[in-house]
């Protein structure tokens, strides 16, 4: 078997094996029997116990016939995203830790992937893990997968180990263009040309650490993927464009040269029947709220020198359309349709973004509590921008709260006659993401005394779905100049664990 049709298995350990521990519940801390329930699990604590000789018994078995059945020099182990509070309550795992002189159980998984590096050694073949192997001390002949971003990857060089760099941006699981029109994934976003870009090598690392990068590797999880043309959709032309990234020189890697060749690509893919995604071709729109309260629009397509058209509201899109330049102003509701044309025709999906203008658009906004630092969308001004998000939770158009339930105030700046609020929000309740229960607005003409209008409320529901809406609360027309909307947060779902709510625009009617 030549290095071009080489297969690394991956046997995990000690963590991401609910599967075993299910069939051999004594190979777990407590021996206790567990389900194993459909999708991921978090935390993972029924691991397998490093206490118990069984267990390191059972692991080398099955290692001697992953290696009877698979060549490779190499065999991965896992190693990541072990929760170790099971061992920190095992007497065997105590006793383990108490007879090897370790410093917790941190240390006691370095010695669970050091024991596996031994023996995996002793056959003749190289550990691979991924980057949690660092902590509590790294085996020595073990080869590290660097997945929580380029630094376990960087330290591990510069300890003279082999690195494999797997970050975020070879994640193929994440969506490579609009949510709206792609099918269902993890979340993220990672174009064609982000792909393309990404190099293992980092420029920081010295001339030895930089000998120790043997390259990456993408990564396709499949807890969205239903078939195998949607696994191929995610993975073409992302993987194309990944290999010549990886095996091209830095000096000759250009954008605008794989570009022009992305057409020739897309011939030879559907020549070989290949169910490849055209996302590439896709516009996207950016749009900036100017100090005069007039928007304007930019629009985007990833390959260069592209041919973008464009209309306003129910104009037809088509090779009469004028071709984009220049940022759009408006400054009035307008629905943008947009596409990429090449020969006369056009290709990939059409853009419809609605820009909706309404009495608070860049109005002051303050928030109590404030909102989470790790989604500060657009800052203050982001629910009166006119500027939507889209099911990318990290687009950078939402503001979210972790459990608490935000207040937020707009001063209108003169009184104004307004009868309705429609507050734009998401689900994604794989992602910890769920819609408002209930949303309150008052009304104030002084800023000081507000009367409540009217209020919205909903159930919780289970929903598989990611999911964006907006919900209408509506009232008789008053006069009024500070606006007031309380959100709830579900804050707990029914299963457990906390609730984020996520808001885009508080659109003032």
């Amino acid at each position: 078997m030549g290095h071009n049709d080489l297969v690394v298995p991956e046997i995990e350990m000690p963590a991401h094996v609910s599967s075993a521990v299910a069939a051999y519940p004594e190979l777990s801390c407590f021996g206790e029997p567990i389900g194993v329930p459909s999708g991921g699990v978090w935390p993972i604590t029924d691991i397998y116990c490093a206490g118990k000789e069984s267990t390191f018994e059972f692991l080398e078995n099955v290692l001697l016939e992953v290696m009877e059945v698979f060549p490779s020099p190499y065999i991965h182990v896992g190693g990541d995203e072990a929760t170790r509070t099971n061992w920190e309550k095992c007497e065997d795992c105590q006793h383990r830790i108490k007879k090897e002189g370790l410093k917790g159980t941190a240390a006691l998984q370095s010695y669970f992937i050091q024991r596996m590096e031994r023996f995996l050694s002793d056959h003749g073949r190289t550990l691979i893990g991924w980057d949690e192997i660092l902590e509590g001390g790294l085996p020595s002949g073990a080869t590290v997968m660097s997945w929580r971003g380029i630094q376990g990857g960087w330290e591990a060089s510069e300890r003279g180990h082999d690195v494999i760099m797997t970050p975020g941006t070879v994640y193929l699981n994440q969506y490579q263009g609009d949510p709206d029109h792609e099918p269902l994934a993890f979340g993220g976003y990672v174009p064609l040309n982000q792909v393309y870009a990404f190099d293992p090598v980092v420029d920081s690392m010295s001339v030895n650490q930089k000998q120790h990068i043997l390259g990456s590797q993408a990564n396709l999880w499949s807890e969205y993927i239903t078939d195998g043309k949607e696994s191929e959709y995610m993975l073409f032309p992302r993987l194309v464009a990944l290999s010549e990234a990886l095996w091209s020189p830095r000096e000759q890697k250009d954008w605008k040269r794989f570009s022009n060749i992305v057409p020739r690509l897309f011939e030879r893919l559907d020549a070989m029947g290949v169910n490849y995604a055209k996302s590439a071709y896709a516009v996207t729109a950016q749009s900036e709220l100017e100090q005069d309260r007039k928007i304007r629009v930019s629009l985007h397509n990833e390959l260069y020198g592209s041919e973008i058209r464009y209309v306003l509201d129910d104009g037809a899109l088509s090779t009469e359309s004028p071709q984009y330049t220049n940022p759009i102003p408006l400054e009035e509701t307008a629905t943008v349709r947009a596409g990429v044309f090449k020969l006369g025709k056009m290709v990939g999906d059409t853009l419809v973004k609605e820009f909706r203008f309404h009495k608070a658009v860049g109005k002051t906004v303050e928030y109590s509590p404030i909102y989470n630092d790790r989604y500060q969308g657009n800052g203050q001004g982001t629910l009166t921008n006119v500027l939507r998000g889209s099911k990318n939770f990290h687009d950078g158009q939402w503001l979210a709260w972790l459990e608490k339930n935000p207040t937020v105030t707009i001063d209108l700046e003169n009184l104004s006659e307004i009868s309705s609020v429609t507050v734009g929000s998401m689900e994604n309740q794989g992602s910890g993401i769920y819609f408002p229960t209930k949303v309150e607005v008052l009304l104030s003409k002084d800023g000081r005394d507000f009367k409540k209008v009217a209020e919205w409320r909903r159930e919780h529901r289970p929903n598989g779905n990611v999911a964006l809406a907006n919900f209408l609360v509506s009232f008789t027309p008053q006069q009024a100049r500070w606006i007031k909307v309380e959100v709830t947060n579900l804050s707990h779902p029914p299963t457990g664990g906390s609730c984020f709510v996520f808001l885009d625009e508080l659109i003032v009617e």
